[in-house]
């Protein structure tokens, strides 16, 4: 997921943090007819120059949204801790 100038001026040191630590994640796209498609990600990690937010998603569960992402639709990335209810969502391509 692309990000810029970089994340770090984007996003606050505590937020980058919450989102690379345990929490649920997921990640939502849309078709070319404005078909949703949703997967959950794993984990999330920073790139090492900060321009990128790295998702690791299992394919065979996520092939809808990997389709429509690579066909250059937009990305939205929801991240939960589920026991505050704490969210913080990002948005990209």
């Amino acid at each position: 997921m692309e990000c810029a100038p970089g994340l770090d001026k984007l996003l606050s040191a505590d937020n980058l943090a919450f989102i690379q630590k345990g929490i649920s994640i997921s990640v939502a796209s849309r078709d070319r007819r404005l078909v949703p498609s949703l997967s959950r990600a794993l984990a999330c990690v920073q790139s090492e120059d900060s321009t990128q937010l790295r998702l690791v998603l299992v394919a065979s569960q996520s092939q809808d949204l990997l389709r429509d992402i690579n066909a250059g639709s937009a990305v939205a990335v929801g991240f939960t801790e589920p026991s505050t209810h704490r969210t913080l969502q990002i948005k990209g391509r």
